[in-house]
């Protein structure tokens, strides 16, 4: 980051943002539920075999149609997925928290007159608002 662009003031203050996000309740809860997530092989399992079934029949579908039987099977393992009480719980604290960015973005936006994580996903060539859901 270019230090004459981003003087003290401004880190300092992008500091007590961060600082006040990660001590909400809001990240906490998220924070519990990603490490359980990740502390519970099964669960994971759940989402390797989810994640990698989904990139493969991305693939395909730069190919040929996809058929019904690919779109079931994928229904398949998304809720069987679903059904793992860790995972479910940790997708929705992390809904919570992606509402709680949103409306941070929403109040910086306001003050510069600019969607703001819009502006900067943009600038990245990523598509803004893009996060990833499996519901």
């Amino acid at each position: 980051m270019d230090s004459v662009s981003f003087g003290p003031s401004l880190r300092e203050a992008t500091r007590r943002l961060g600082e006040a996000l990660v001590n909400t309740e809001v990240y906490r809860e998220y924070d519990k539920s990603r490490k359980a997530l990740l502390s519970d092989p099964e669960a994971m399992e759940l989402l390797g075999a989810f994640d990698t079934e989904h990139r493969r029949l991305q693939e395909i579908a730069c190919e040929r149609e996809l058929s019904e039987e690919d779109i079931d099977d994928l229904t398949y393992m998304q809720k069987n997925m679903l059904s793992h009480p860790v995972v479910r719980e940790h997708f929705s604290k992390q809904r919570h928290l992606i509402d709680m960015m949103r409306e941070v973005n929403a109040h910086i936006s306001a003050l510069l007159g600019v969607d703001f994580a819009g502006y900067v996903a943009s600038s990245n060539g990523e598509e803004g608002g893009q996060e990833r859901e499996w519901e």
